[in-house]
Order: structure tokens, then sequence, then C-alpha cells
């Protein structure tokens, strides 16, 4: 290694040193609890290699270096995490990921009727995809966006208006600006009768 590349390495991880106890220096002057043992002498040889960058003079700075080095090391490191702290963070961020999840992501539902028989059976759990329809503030009627509405046939779980504690399941029989009209029992959406197909009580499906 030639010595104008050996001048730049030595004088980048002084600079760093310099930096490191520089930070750790005036975070914890020398006198108080927060910076151990030879705080002077941190200080001191700080200010040598500082200044001998200033000058340019790499051979005062090599010598300085191993000194720096060793004190940084030995004053400025700080203690490793206890082990109940590392259990404690790992537990906290999962909750935050499970709640944020919760909250925009995706949620569990289990179904407490039959009014969806027998696609949906009392007692089944389903996921829903809370993101498709757009990010809401929880608790609030809020989009923040929205990449698409609800379509015709989709199934779908909602806030009754009269009854907001509850959430209801119901298939998608029409969309925005259509009108939905029952007669006989047969279901007109925009005028045009619905065709409805009964399905057998004893149909099965494969998870």
């Amino acid at each position: 290694m030639n010595a104008g590349r050996l001048d730049r390495r030595v004088r980048k991880e002084a600079k760093e040193l310099v930096r490191e106890a520089r930070a750790a220096l005036s975070l914890s002057p020398p006198g108080k609890r927060g910076l151990r043992g030879k705080a002077g002498d941190l200080e001191t040889v700080t200010t040598d290699v500082d200044k001998a960058l200033h000058a340019r003079d790499y051979q005062k700075v090599r010598y300085h270096l191993p000194v720096l080095d060793a004190l940084v090391d030995e004053l400025v490191k700080r203690p490793p995490k206890s082990t109940t702290r590392d259990y404690i963070e790992s537990i906290g961020a999962a909750i935050l990921i499970a709640l944020a999840l919760r909250a925009f992501v995706i949620e569990a539902f289990k179904i407490p009727s039959s009014s969806m028989y027998p696609t949906l059976e009392i007692g089944d759990h389903i996921f829903v995809n809370k993101f498709i329809y757009g990010v809401r503030i929880p608790y609030t009627s809020t989009k923040l966006f929205e990449f698409r509405g609800p379509k015709r046939g989709e199934v779908i779980v909602f806030m009754q208006p009269c009854t907001p504690e509850k959430d209801y399941i119901k298939r998608v029989v029409a969309t925005e600006n259509q009108t939905v009209e029952v007669r006989c029992n047969v279901v007109y959406v925009n005028g045009t009768a619905v065709p409805a197909q009964l399905t057998d009580s004893k149909c099965t499906y494969e998870d």
C-alpha cells in the first residue's frame, strides 16, 4: 500500500474516532458519571489527534491513533442490553405489528348467524382484507386513500349505520349509483331482475 493511500486510510479512521470521542465528551463531560474512567485522557488525546489532522501530520496521527482507539473502546462503549430488555422489545414490536395489521391490512371474524348459509356457516372463521378498499383511520369513516370500491358479487364486512357496534357480512348486489328493488322475492338492480338459483342445502365445499 503506497504512502498516500495509507495516509487517507489513517485520516479517515482518525476522523471517525475523533467524532465519536467528541460526541461522548459533549454528552458526558469529565467529572460526570456518564463517562467512565480516563475521561481527561480521552479529551487530551482527542485534541492532539485533531490538531495533527489539521496540520496534516499523519506520523503524529499514527502515533496517537492506537491510544485514542483504546480509550474510545474503554470509555465510550455501551453496556450490553439485558435479556429481559431484548424480550420486552421483541414482544412490544410484535404487538405493534399485530395491531397495525389488524387496523389496516387484515382482520379475523367469526360468523355468528346463518344469513350467508351455505356459503358461510355459523362458527366459520374468515379473514377480511381491509386494504383492498382503502386504508381507513381506525374508529372513523375517514380514508387515507382508496384502491377501489366493492364490486358486485363480493362478500364484504361492514358496519350497519343503525347499529355501528355490530359487524355485518353480506354479498354485494349493487354498487354506487345503482338502484335496488325487491319485488315478490326477486331482486332488481336498475330495473333488471338479478338471476337467482337455489342451492342444494346438502352442498359441500373444499377447504
